[in-house]
């Protein structure tokens, strides 16, 4: 990995060249799902393979974005709204201990259980220039099917294309798929990450992955979820989960935890963690409030980026609650 540059999701962007006015930053945002389900979602049966999960890659690295650049625009800021995290049937009880909270600024596997090692996992899609794999996990909402994840995960913003054969294994530790798998049939994400002319997409770096019940069952009812924090107040102490393909395979879930501080080049509007988690993690989610004795807590990021050992989590304001909203109720 090179310091300096970017380099968890697809290509985000060279260089800015324009500037938002107050009504682009704010005004042109809106949800939009996948065209044409039916295909853009669609799972060939028998797709993923053991060996397609395992030879996956970690989105390509981005063009260097650390030249001097400074956020153009900042994401429109509201109430904040909570949801609160779920039990599911099939949640696994935790070794974690209510020890005094300590720093880990360096992935480490999650060895703790609880929720998040059944509702934490890794999505799988295909674009045309190949397999890959980014990290998610799922979050409360209405219609009990949706899983939080980057946008660069499932919309290809310098091909202009949506993923396909869209598949989330949660609880995925070693190849194993203790929770089944379990397949998109639509995906959610704002208008100012696919927009070639947002001046600074990865502000709105969040989508929400709907899957499709397995029979009467939804994901939330059986691995629970993570609660949601939207317009956090910022700065919170936070842990960071993810797959990195660059410490054991991809196989294991990794973890970061410590206080969270502004991008220091004031590039991004995220939440930055020092971790240093790479390729694979992307996606992954950014929980405060969070419970090692439960496994449990809120999501108010997902890993968008990462410059040398910084990790950086979406903020979460009203952008990404018009997301989340659109995806609760598909």
């Amino acid at each position: 990995m090179r310091p300096k540059h970017f380099a968890i999701g697809l290509t985000v962007a060279a260089a800015i060249l324009a500037t938002a006015s107050p009504a682009q930053a704010q005004d042109e945002k809106r949800p939009v799902f996948a065209p044409e389900v039916k295909t853009s979602a669609r799972v060939t049966p028998g797709y993923w393979t053991p060996e397609r999960m395992r030879n996956a890659k970690p989105l390509p690295a981005p063009a260097d974005l650390g030249k001097g650049r400074k956020a153009t625009t900042t994401v429109p800021k509201g109430k904040r709204v909570a949801i609160a995290p779920t039990r599911g049937t099939r949640s696994t009880s935790t070794t974690a201990t209510a020890a005094t909270v300590q720093d880990v600024t360096s992935p480490q596997p999650w060895n703790g259980g609880g929720g998040i090692a059944a509702n934490g996992g890794k999505l799988f899609m295909h674009f045309s220039h190949g397999d890959y794999v980014c990290s998610a996990a799922v979050v409360s909402s209405d219609n009990r099917d949706s899983v939080a994840t980057a946008a660069h995960c499932i919309f290809d913003r310098a091909q202009g294309q949506w993923a396909q054969h869209v598949t989330f294994v949660p609880g995925y530790k070693s190849g194993s798929k203790p929770y089944a798998e379990w397949t998109a049939r639509t995906m959610v994400m704002s208008t100012g990450w696919s927009n070639p002319s947002t001046p600074t997409p990865e502000n709105y770096d969040f989508a929400i992955v709907v899957t499709s019940p397995i029979g009467a069952f939804h994901i939330q009812d059986v691995v629970g979820s993570q609660g949601a924090i939207f317009n956090h107040a910022r700065h919170p102490y936070s842990y960071l989960f993810g797959y990195p393909v660059a410490i054991s395979g991809g196989e294991i879930m990794q973890y970061c935890s410590g206080p969270t501080y502004d991008d220091p080049a004031a590039r991004v509007d995220h939440e930055s963690i020092t971790c240093g988690m790479t390729g694979g993690s992307s996606g992954g989610p950014l929980v405060e409030q969070f419970d090692p004795a439960t496994g449990s807590g809120y999501v108010i990021g997902v890993n968008s980026l990462v410059w040398s050992n910084i990790n950086f989590g979406t903020y979460l304001g009203d952008d990404a609650l018009s997301v989340y909203n659109a995806g609760g109720s598909a």
